[in-house]
């Protein structure tokens, strides 16, 4: 025998109760102290232009430089392009999606996939539609910026993904070649105000 009777081993059982909010709040603590730490350091790397993502948007690809620039695809960057060129033009998201579809223009995740020799995995129509049209068309990335911290997770022990403040979103200009040029992106900037002021008059007439 060990010496420990029935009373010894519930001396021990009730000492670990005793220390268990203290091994909580240390466990607590270090798990916070961590994802502060690694939130910092991504932070860090935004802020020095290392591009921190699974895969590029559509018509670039992830460089092989040590900040993994985006790379302009040569074979898909005419169609971004003629995309920011229709909207220019006055044409809008939902006739633009439509025109693609007629082309018979891959939509962005089909590509992808084809790229790699893989069947998309997605659950899609593999049609265009004007919602895609709009991410393109707000993306700062085809204007050769990269923009990072778009959205955060609540904290570390809430993961729900919530979009970051203004203030709090990373970017960093002139990192990559643009698909877009200044003078295209401007007229792209007009008409979506212009669209914007008339979306405002007609909520109050």
């Amino acid at each position: 025998r060990d010496g420990l009777g029935s009373r010894g081993l519930g001396d021990v059982y009730k000492s670990q109760l005793d220390m268990m909010p203290i091994v909580n709040l240390f466990n607590e603590w270090h798990a916070a102290s961590t994802s502060k730490k690694i939130k910092a350091v991504i932070e860090a790397n935004a802020k020095a232009g290392k591009y921190r993502t699974t895969c590029a948007p559509f018509d670039y690809t992830k460089g092989d430089d040590p900040n993994h620039l985006p790379v302009i695809d040569p074979d898909a960057a005419p169609i971004v392009h003629n995309i920011f060129e229709m909207w220019a033009s006055g044409i809008n998201p939902h006739h633009i999606a439509d025109k693609l579809n007629e082309d018979g223009v891959p939509i962005p995740s089909d590509y992808y996939y084809a790229k790699l020799g893989k069947p998309n995995p997605r659950r899609t129509r593999h049609m265009w539609s004007p919602e895609t049209v709009r991410q393109i068309l707000h993306n700062y990335t085809y204007f050769g910026h990269l923009v990072q911290l778009r959205t955060r997770t609540v904290s570390y022990q809430n993961h729900k993904v919530i979009k970051n403040d203004e203030e709090d979103i990373i970017v960093v200009k002139n990192t990559h070649e643009a698909i877009v040029s200044q003078e295209l992106w401007d007229r792209d900037r007009a008409v979506s105000y212009t669209h914007l002021r008339a979306h405002e008059t007609l909520r109050h007439l």
